[in-house]
């Protein structure tokens, strides 16, 4: 289930298949410790990527102390809000693959997290608890800027959902 993860692979929450991480050190990246350096100078699929990396690195450690993973975060998450739901309804709610989300629930099954039953899947009282356990990891993690991270990044979210249009105009 979950892995201990090095800096040298990534997971992909579409694929389940680990990746080659890209080497995100500052001066690798781009990014430098430089003050005068304008923002608008690194791209924004560079800052985007290399925010995700660090967030992703932090929060795998943190969730394979509960036995989970991200993506096992996710599936938890979306059952959450569908309880019952079919394998289709979680993957369309989590944005990921049917043979994904069918590996994560079969795990998530072992740990006794999720029951199974004629097709639908519903949350057990011990994946409940993790899954609360995992989102207060996951709140520490933006401490004193999650909510307005959480809005800012919905914002953005929308805005891209709606056609990819990052200009507010």
């Amino acid at each position: 289930m979950a892995a201990a993860q090095d800096n040298t692979a990534q997971s992909t929450p579409e694929s389940g298949v680990d990746l080659p991480a890209p080497n995100l050190s500052p001066a690798a990246s781009g990014m430098n410790d430089d003050a005068g350096a304008p923002v608008d100078t690194h791209s924004t699929r560079l800052m985007l990527t290399t925010a995700a990396h660090f967030v992703q690195q932090h929060l795998h450690s943190e969730l394979a102390e509960l036995g989970l993973t991200p993506l096992d975060l996710s599936v938890l998450s979306g059952l959450a809000e569908h309880p019952g739901a079919a394998v289709s309804d979680v993957a369309a709610q989590c944005l990921l693959s049917e043979s994904t989300v069918e590996r994560s629930l079969a795990e998530l099954a072992q740990l006794g997290y999720v029951v199974a039953e004629n097709g639908r899947h519903t949350i057990s009282a011990d994946g409940s608890r993790a899954l609360t356990d995992a989102r207060a990891l996951e709140d520490e993690l933006f401490a004193e800027k999650s909510t307005t991270l959480r809005m800012e990044l919905s914002s953005l979210i929308n805005r891209l959902r709606d056609g990819g249009v990052l200009d507010p105009k």
